[in-house]
């Protein structure tokens, strides 16, 4: 799940970090769009500062909460008001037009699990892969997570190689002109091939020892290392063969389950999050301390959170545990009663702990 501070940093890169932290908050004050207040935005409005803010909103909240139908409704709206379809907004200033731009790419790589195939197919044949990989979108594991709906090896061979050509077509040069550059596609054919010593490490041995690419800038090496490895990933079939059962089942609370309500399928979705990703979100902190009174979250709700965050916090680590500290004295200032003890220094060793009477009073309530 990408915090609402991390999709403005990346949205509006050449904001200030002040003016992108104040955006921020206005992010998380707005409604997000629904399909009925969605069918009111017209092509013109989109000039209008609260239009992207919205959609940031809806973006964020669309990650969780599972909902189809306005994404879908948004990204034909854009495709419809963009020029001849092809996601640039001429009529609008450059600046502006380059954040719907990046909004569709994020909403479309976000959901890719179910995109139909022509939009899907789109993504990865144009400059928007390379675009969103740049933009720190995690498009390796959003790809594989449209192959745990399916468990027939036919379906699933079938639209890797079809997602593989997709990638294989793309017209979208990476490198220097002038220096080394070459199209996804020439990339894609110089790569295949390429004879590696090992096939797991295929894409690192192409990428670190080819002529070709070592003539490439470190970010371009990166990049192209990125897509490198989806394409491999789709052609050899690796992409899905490394699915287990327990990704098909965390695969599922995206298609939320009508037993289970927003709440649930936040709590899991912050259950099954990475490291990387549950250490980012941390560092939201004050997006989610405003997020939670913003929409009136009672205390059964902090108390289950915060009974994960117990399962997933590392306190040696000193990021995490400067943000934990930080939400735990937001929240303590926001009402929330068992955050005063809920961690504890001890002189002895010098350093942090749970108290685990309160960890135990997590856990029964939740239980």
């Amino acid at each position: 799940m990408i915090p609402i501070g991390a999709l403005v940093t990346q949205l509006y890169p050449e904001l200030p970090i002040l003016d992108q932290q104040k955006l921020a908050e206005r992010c998380s004050l707005t409604d997000s769009y629904i399909e009925l207040t969605w069918s009111t935005v017209v092509k013109e409005k989109l000039a209008d500062e609260m239009v992207p803010i919205g959609l940031i909103k809806t973006l964020w909240e669309t990650q969780t909460s599972g909902e189809r139908g306005v994404v879908l409704q948004i990204m034909k709206s854009l495709e419809d008001w963009s020029d001849n379809q092809d996601i640039e907004f001429s009529y609008l200033s450059p600046p502006a037009a380059g954040v719907y731009r990046r909004l569709y790419t994020f909403f479309g790589f976000a959901h890719f699990d179910f995109l139909d195939l022509n939009r899907q197919t789109f993504l990865l044949a144009s400059d928007l892969l390379p675009l969103a990989c740049t933009w720190r979108i995690p498009v390796y594991i959003n790809v594989q997570e449209y192959f745990t709906q399916y468990t027939t090896w036919g379906i699933l061979r079938q639209d890797a190689l079809i997602f593989a050509k997709s990638i294989a077509a793309n017209p979208t040069p990476i490198g220097e002109a002038g220096r080394q550059q070459h199209t996804i596609s020439e990339w894609v054919k110089l790569f295949d091939q390429f004879i590696g010593a090992t096939i797991p490490n295929r894409v690192d041995e192409f990428v670190e020892s080819s002529m070709e690419t070592r003539r490439l800038d470190k970010v371009d090496q990166e990049l192209l290392g990125e897509i490198l490895t989806l394409y491999y990933g789709l052609r050899g079939g690796f992409i899905w063969r490394e699915i287990t059962a327990d990704d098909t089942v965390a695969s599922l609370p995206r298609r939320k389950p009508e037993s289970k309500t927003f709440d649930d399928h936040y709590f899991d979705l912050l259950q099954e999050a990475e490291t990387s990703q549950y250490t980012s979100w941390l560092a939201d902190w004050k997006s989610i301390i405003q997020w939670v009174v913003d929409s009136g979250r009672d205390e059964t709700f902090v108390n289950h959170l915060f009974h994960i965050i117990t399962q997933k916090a590392n306190l040696e680590d000193e990021a995490q545990l400067q943000s934990l500290l930080d939400f735990i004295e937001g929240m303590k200032n926001a009402g929330w009663s068992l955050g005063a003890d809920l961690l504890y220094f001890d002189e002895t060793d010098g350093a942090f702990h749970w108290n685990p009477d309160i960890v135990q009073a997590l856990k029964e309530e939740v239980e």
